[in-house]
């Protein structure tokens, strides 16, 4: 990278435009942006069907949470959270990655993790990784590994879960204590909830990056093994956990609303 961008950049207040210029197109060629616009849709849609007794109730919940939690309010927590430790070094570096011809494929196929069609793919896909070649396992792992997958999935579900008690049964109190004692070490731990979510991870992984070849996958495991990566994927975890707590708490508002109101339709419509 010319060492006269980065004084260039630097020179400026990094926490002016030229940083917000720099967050906004790293989200975007990274397909962390895209991702977040379909969150709070994902996350509904994870919600079996039979939790409601009618189509109309699970419709006017799903509106609950898209009138309450929008697009911008959880790209918002990903941006405060890349501003805290921001390096327009290494911010630079992320976008010159995901400006390559590999990164930019990388990108495409990032952007559309969170769409219907993925989701059902992934649900759907545990014999097709078994088909795998362990040369290509061995690949799709090590980027796991670079990334902290498993132990960023299981932050993910933990925050959605503090998220959900905190709109179902309030801030703080003995209720949610009591429930993260019990669900605490469940999520946490090495138990089947874990193993679980790495198999899932697995293939997620397998799914959005099918189309890479083998060679691609190591340049790609080497790029998450770099400083500015670590850093990015640092800060979007971070953010994301936030936008995530975010949409489960409103999940939990629209559900302790069905539960207390006498005129359940007419009060989760507001």
């Amino acid at each position: 990278m010319p060492l006269i961008l980065v004084s260039l950049i630097t020179g400026s207040s990094a926490k002016g435009d030229n940083a917000e210029d720099l967050i906004n197109k790293a989200l975007k060629v990274s397909g962390i942006a895209e991702q977040l616009d379909l969150l709070a849709a994902t996350v509904m849609g994870s919600i079996p069907g039979d939790l409601f007794e009618h189509r109309e109730t699970r419709r006017r919940v799903e509106k609950y949470v898209k009138d309450r939690v929008k697009p911008e309010d959880l790209l918002a927590s990903v941006r405060a959270a890349l501003r805290r430790d921001f390096s327009p070094e290494r911010i630079m570096q992320v976008v010159e990655f995901y400006e390559s011809r590999l990164g930019r494929k990388v990108g495409a196929l990032q952007s559309k993790i969170l769409t219907s069609q993925a989701i059902q793919d992934v649900q759907e896909g545990h014999s097709s990784v078994q088909a795998r070649s362990e040369t290509r396992l061995a690949l799709l792992k090590a980027i796991m590994d670079a990334q902290n997958s498993a132990t960023r999935s299981v932050a993910l579900l933990d925050h959605f879960l503090k998220g959900l008690a905190d709109g179902f049964l309030g801030h703080g109190g003995l209720q949610r204590d009591e429930l993260f004692r019990t669900l605490g070490p469940l999520v946490r731990g090495p138990g089947p909830v874990n193993r679980l979510t790495e198999q899932v991870d697995l293939v997620a992984y397998a799914r959005t990056y099918r189309s890479l070849t083998d060679r691609e996958l190591e340049e790609l495991a080497a790029y998450h093994t770099s400083e500015s990566a670590r850093w990015f994927g640092n800060a979007v975890q971070a953010g994301t956990e936030q936008a995530v707590y975010q949409v489960a708490k409103a999940l939990g508002e629209s559900l302790r609303i069905l539960r207390d109101s006498p005129e359940q339709d007419r009060a989760i419509s507001r």
